[in-house]
């Protein structure tokens, strides 16, 4: 879907050691690099638990700022994502 939707090639893929992550046969056929973290050690994906941070905390904010109960935390979480990928990134040169 990487190659056909963003007309990219993946040359790597990061993840932990889960069982439904290993497509060993796929990323040998592709050619993709395939990096796993020791098990049980989510410290060593720094990167994903930033990202985890920032979600958390900004569903947080719409938690606080809104006053509503806790049984829309899952709406909280889904929206601060919906918001913080429509955000102009640095990364993307400040386009969303």
């Amino acid at each position: 879907m990487v190659e056909t939707q963003y007309k990219t090639v993946v040359k790597a893929v990061r993840s932990d050691n889960a069982p439904e992550l290993k497509f060993v046969d796929l990323f040998k056929s592709k050619g993709i690099m395939a990096y796993h973290s020791c098990p049980e050690t989510p410290e060593q994906n720094s990167v994903v638990e930033r990202k985890h941070q920032h979600i958390l905390n900004v569903a947080r904010s719409l938690m606080f700022q809104s006053r509503i109960s806790e049984e829309y935390w899952g709406d909280c979480v889904l929206t601060a994502v919906f918001l913080i990928n429509r955000l102009p990134t640095p990364l993307l040169n400040n386009k969303s």
